[in-house]
């Protein structure tokens, strides 16, 4: 039996790639912290061979996730070992009822841990950032505004979880202005989750605002929400979006719903999925009234009904019935009929035909009918119930009979001499 060891190194090096794919969860507000230890620690404290090759493969040190302080100097590690290879970060804060000092990553640790990431931004291919506080969401405004483009960025989620209890709450918690992120530089951007953050919505500020795929926000009051011209334009820029998820956020409802956008509906021919949360009815009939999204293929309503009245969306998704529709056709012009003439008589004797052999005449065939509810099909003539069963016997009579004796069979009979000579 061929060990494990005796594998070549390329195709353990691919197992490992693996299986560190399957054990990293999806990046959102309410997955899970990745698990403890990582799948990359594990597999390099297997044996001598195994770490020797983990810690010569570049591709399994690209994921760095901070929530404590000894992530911190850990994540130092993993960017040593990951030589060029780009980054997929997650920094995850705490809030103040479990913060920790010294040990979790609040308002004093917060800064010192990206001062770790901060000099290899270049390399940044996702960020996912998640603060649970006022404060640390000022120092994250501070490292996004200072921190430089990012050319290799193409996922980019920012969440501000905190308990507001009710909108008034979130309206009132509105800090200072937005900053530019990024000095507005993300070419590559492809992927945007804004929660409970928002940002400079002009076309100068974010001008990536783009050619998007995926498209989140989430926990906007409406005097921060993005003004419904640029939100057109936004999404007349991006023909490639396949979602867009809107939890209690979405363009400004200070434009007039009864008037639609200039040139008709925003086109989005790849949008499959559309989730939208806690809004109004009226508001959400008047949004899907300003899109036309032909490849929809998920729908997700979770309306808030409590102050409004529900029954203008009802009316919005019931199926209607298509009326008559009556077309008018143009008459044809008629063709002037000819005059009719008598047939021209020809006192020539008409030439007499050749006489072919005529073919048998074809048996008309009965045409089958399908069983319909008017025609049924009809049963056989034996499971009529009208008709009698036919009598069939209960021991049916062999088609041959070969009588056995009970003794030894007899000797078969002499063979005749042949003869040999002539008669």
């Amino acid at each position: 039996m061929t060990s494990i060891h005796e594998l070549p190194v390329e195709l353990l090096l691919r197992i490992f790639e693996f299986g560190m794919l399957d054990a990293r969860p999806a990046m959102s507000s309410t997955s899970p912290f990745p698990a403890e230890p990582p799948f990359e620690v594990l597999v390099s404290h297997v044996c001598p061979h195994w770490r020797a090759i983990a810690l010569h493969a570049p591709a399994l040190w690209t994921h760095i996730a901070i929530a404590i302080v000894p992530h911190v100097a850990r994540a130092r590690e993993y960017i040593a070992r990951s030589a060029r290879q780009p980054l997929r970060i997650l920094v995850d804060s705490v809030a103040e009822a479990d913060a920790v000092p010294g040990f979790t990553i609040f308002r004093a640790e917060f800064l010192p841990a990206f001062a770790v990431l901060t000099p290899h931004i270049h390399r940044w291919a996702a960020l996912a950032l998640r603060v649970r506080d006022l404060t640390c969401k000022a120092a994250a405004r501070k490292v996004l505004s200072s921190c430089g483009p990012a050319p290799l960025l193409d996922s980019l989620e920012l969440w501000h979880i905190q308990d507001w209890r009710t909108p008034e709450g979130l309206f009132n918690a509105i800090g200072p202005p937005p900053v530019v992120v990024f000095n507005g530089a993300l070419p590559a951007l492809a992927r945007l989750s804004l929660i409970g953050v928002n940002i400079q919505w002009q076309a100068s500020s974010s001008p990536f605002l783009r050619d998007l795929t995926d498209l989140e926000l989430g926990i906007h009051s409406d005097n921060v929400r993005i003004p419904f011209p640029r939100w057109a334009e936004v999404l007349a820029a991006s023909p490639r979006l396949r979602r867009l998820l809107l939890h209690y956020s979405g363009p400004r409802a200070a434009l007039p719903w009864d008037t639609r956008p200039r040139g008709g509906p925003i086109p989005l021919p790849a949008l499959a999925e559309l989730r939208l949360v806690d809004l109004d009815p009226p508001y959400v009939c008047a949004l899907l009234r300003t899109l036309h999204a032909p490849a929809l293929r998920a729908l997700f309503l979770e309306l808030d009904t409590r102050d409004a009245d529900p029954e203008p969306a009802q009316d919005f998704f019931r199926p209607r019935r298509h009326a008559r529709l009556r077309t008018r056709t143009r008459a044809r012009p008629r063709r002037p009929r000819r005059p009719l003439r008598a047939p021209a008589v020809s006192h020539r004797r008409p030439a007499p035909r050749p006489c072919r052999p005529t073919a048998r005449p074809r048996r008309p065939t009965a045409r089958r009918r399908r069983p319909t509810a008017r025609h049924p099909r009809r049963p056989p003539p034996h499971l009529h119930p009208a008709l009698p069963a036919p009598r069939v016997p209960r021991h049916p009579r062999p088609r041959r009979l070969r009588p056995r004796q009970l003794g030894p069979p007899p000797p078969p009979p002499p063979r005749a001499p042949h003869a040999r000579g002539r008669l």
